[in-house]
């Protein structure tokens, strides 16, 4: 990493920027960067506001590398039982689903045909995807967001025993 390198952070609304940040890396591997983003409006599976945000790698006015993605503000809490979102109790009612479709052995990557499933789930009036044991490709986190759908990740790691012995094992899958 050059010693002037600079990480931007923008987040974007639409076309305005709501917030932006920078922090000079000095030849580090990592850095810390706080920015505050006022007036956000937070996901959630009824309102799932999406903000994008674009980080860019800068060096001697060069632009180095550049990465964007869409984010969602939220906050989950558990209090007792209840799950709040945003502040707000969180009923869930979700799906179970293997991995399995569109006549495949493996996981379909057609967004459209995620993209009509879950939209499929809303209509019916679900708010979780619960991945069971296999690895979605990377359109259904995103569809997910975009649609308003919660999603589970549960990794294939087959063990019954979370422990120390079973570490390496666990780590290496």
């Amino acid at each position: 990493i050059p010693a002037d390198a600079e990480c931007i952070v923008r987040i974007r609304d639409g076309a305005g920027r709501i917030a932006e940040g920078s922090v000079v890396l000095a030849s580090q591997a990592t850095a810390e960067l706080r920015i505050e983003a006022k007036s956000v409006r937070p996901w959630s599976p009824a309102a799932p506001h999406l903000y994008a945000v674009e980080f860019e790698l800068r060096s001697g006015g060069a632009t180095l590398a550049r990465h964007g993605a869409r984010i969602g503000f939220r906050s989950l809490v558990a209090d007792g039982s209840t799950i709040l979102w945003n502040g707000a109790p969180l009923s869930v009612r979700g799906v179970l689903h293997w991995g399995c479709g569109n006549g495949e052995l493996s996981p379909p990557i057609d967004a459209a045909w995620w993209r009509k499933q879950i939209e499929g789930w809303k209509a019916l009036g679900f708010n979780l995807l619960k991945c069971c044991l296999f690895v979605p490709p990377p359109c259904v986190h995103e569809l997910c967001d975009e649609l308003g759908m919660l999603c589970w990740q549960e990794y294939p790691t087959w063990h019954p025993k979370l422990d120390a012995a079973h570490q390496d094992e666990l780590l290496a899958e």
